[in-house]
């Protein structure tokens, strides 16, 4: 999902179409599926924004999102939830804003049939903010 800002409000605002038709030229864009509520077998990881996460909206910076979810991914990993191996493909879904010094809750779990997909569902007070699944190399 692309965001348009307007840098005066810092709010989103639509997309301008001669923007969106180049853009669309330049790169497939592939429909991500938003993942249900986490399984209740899901283990969770607690991450603390900080200012070095910001962007310059004062948002957290969608970098830091794949950074959460690599580090949960690995704190799960550590204590022998599953292995963690090169990543082949990630799609991610942004679904809301967080600023600085707030705690985000990443739900980590492993695909039942699968286990080279791992899940990352990140909530904010009860909500989803951002989704992102990796799928690793089977070798």
């Amino acid at each position: 999902k692309y965001v348009y800002a307007d840098l005066a409000t810092r709010r989103p605002k639509p997309m301008p179409e001669d923007f969106k038709a180049l853009f669309t030229k330049k790169m497939e864009l592939e429909k991500v599926v938003p993942l249900e509520d986490p399984p209740s077998h899901a283990q969770v990881v607690q991450c603390h924004t900080s200012y070095s996460n910001l962007d310059m909206q004062y948002h957290v910076n969608q970098s830091q999102y794949m950074k959460f979810a690599m580090n949960a991914g690995c704190s799960v990993s550590e204590k022998g939830g599953f292995s963690v191996l090169k990543v082949k493909k990630v799609k991610c879904l942004f679904l809301g804003e967080n600023m600085t010094d707030e705690v985000i809750n990443v739900h980590v779990w492993e695909d039942d049939k699968n286990p080279f997909m791992l899940y990352f569902y990140m909530e904010k007070e009860g909500k989803c903010v951002y989704q992102t699944v990796f799928e690793y190399y089977s070798d």
